[in-house]
């Protein structure tokens, strides 16, 4: 999982001062270098752990609450007083989830909010040096953060259009082709170490199932209902019944005005920012086949799409805005009601708190020798066990356990059969 990955390399910088892991490297290898996910994450770790002297573990839930902070700060700062409305939004189900588990999401989340009020801010101060700055910065942020985050160039691409056709060559424009041609560099110069490193531009080739082009778009659609459901990061339909009932309780008066008031500039960033995410995603699924929509990959666009809806409210009445304050509390409630009764079913089903799982499969790994090699390891053992070599479930699908052992002629390989291990 990306748990296992972010906190073995981010191990592995810590105490080797490297960016190679041993998760799944190419057969014959002992090691490799680490491109299935940009940097940006596990680094934000390693730089809490040395300050802190925290396990990785827990450096990357102080690193989420940071990265929370942050956000929070950036509304603070836009919104004042009206801030703690949109503060509420972190507290519903898909923004819950990820805030609280070891995503390079929190990271993403952060960047994408400071990457809409930077380009607020350029088009406001008609590209002044500061707001380049921070079109630079949160730009080379969303791309250290997930890959994806390339979706930026298409934003700025556009501005660059629009401003020639309005204004043709001006200090605007080719301040803007500057600034985007250093982002572009930067991330053509990262995929080129990848590339050097593995042989490809993102690392190995991920594994995920191949869908048909509906497939695509039905688990989009479902996944974007999935995010209306505001209590739970899923789609289902008594949920998403409930919810809409719910709204249309709180707002049916209102709706007829509802395009009468019109966006801040800053609304109106946070929306198109967010759509803008939404489509290059679905494009590079329809291109890939790619279907696994779920809250992880949507989450950090509908809260910019959120945020735009509540900037628009805000032009509203008082009473209005007691309303809306009513329904995200409410929500609120329910999805950390919601939140706390899933983690007592997944302990009542495994029995066993984080604590416990680390107890149990740690406690025969003493005798596991350096450059041995786990099968379909606990995920938890990535980085516990940093100087042994592990391939993936996954990745045996690939490959068979003969030519593992043909390649690796001098090394015990063990299957991990939950807290036991058996020599093969």
């Amino acid at each position: 999982s990306d748990l296992a990955e972010h906190l073995s390399i981010s191990k592995s910088i810590l105490e080797n001062e490297s960016f190679y892991n041993r998760s799944n490297p190419r057969l014959g290898e002992n090691e490799s270098y680490f491109a299935i996910w940009p940097l940006g994450y596990p680094l934000s770790i390693v730089i809490i752990s040395k300050f802190t002297n925290l396990s990785v573990f827990w450096s990357s839930k102080v690193c989420n609450a940071i990265f929370l902070l942050l956000s929070l700060f950036l509304i603070i700062r836009e919104y004042r007083e009206k801030s703690y409305v949109f503060i509420l939004c972190f507290g519903l189900a898909s923004y819950l989830f990820i805030f609280s588990s070891t995503y390079s999401e929190t990271g993403f989340i952060f960047s994408l909010i400071y990457f809409s009020i930077a380009i607020n801010k350029l088009i406001s101060s008609n590209a002044s040096s500061i707001s380049l700055f921070n079109i630079l910065i949160s730009s080379c942020f969303l791309f250290l953060f997930r890959y994806v985050g390339v979706f930026v160039d298409f934003i700025l691409l556009f501005l660059i259009l629009k401003s020639f056709k309005n204004s043709g060559l001006s200090r605007y424009t080719i301040r803007l082709i500057v600034i985007s041609i250093l982002i572009l560099a930067f991330q053509l110069v990262y995929l080129l170490i990848n590339f050097l490193n593995t042989g490809s531009l993102t690392g190995i080739t991920r594994p995920f199932s191949v869908s048909k082009v509906w497939d695509v778009l039905k688990e989009f659609a479902l996944g974007i209902l999935g995010e209306i459901v505001l209590v739970a990061p899923y789609y289902n339909f008594y949920l998403l019944l409930g919810s809409l009932l719910l709204i249309g309780v709180f707002f049916t008066n209102q709706i007829k005005y509802f395009k009468r008031k019109a966006s801040s500039r800053l609304g109106k960033c946070f929306l198109y920012t967010g759509l803008g995410y939404l489509i290059f995603i679905l494009i590079i699924g329809v291109l890939t086949h790619f279907s696994e929509f779920n809250y992880r990959f949507l989450a950090p666009a509908t809260l910019l799409i959120l945020f735009s809806f509540l900037d628009k409210l805000l032009r509203f009445n008082m009473g209005f805005m007691s309303r809306i304050e009513i329904c995200l509390l409410f929500f609120v409630i329910c999805s950390i009601g919601f939140s706390i009764r899933e983690s007592k079913i997944s302990y009542e089903y495994h029995g066993k708190t984080y604590f416990d799982e680390l107890s149990s499969i740690t406690r025969n790994v003493d005798d596991i020798a350096p450059n041995s090699i786990i099968l379909k390891p606990n995920k938890h053992l990535k980085y516990i066990l940093p100087d042994v070599i592990f391939f993936d479930s996954w990745y045996l699908n690939t490959i068979t356990i003969e030519q593992i052992k043909c390649k690796y002629p001098d090394q015990d390989i063990l299957i991990n059969n939950g807290s036991h291990f058996i020599k093969y």
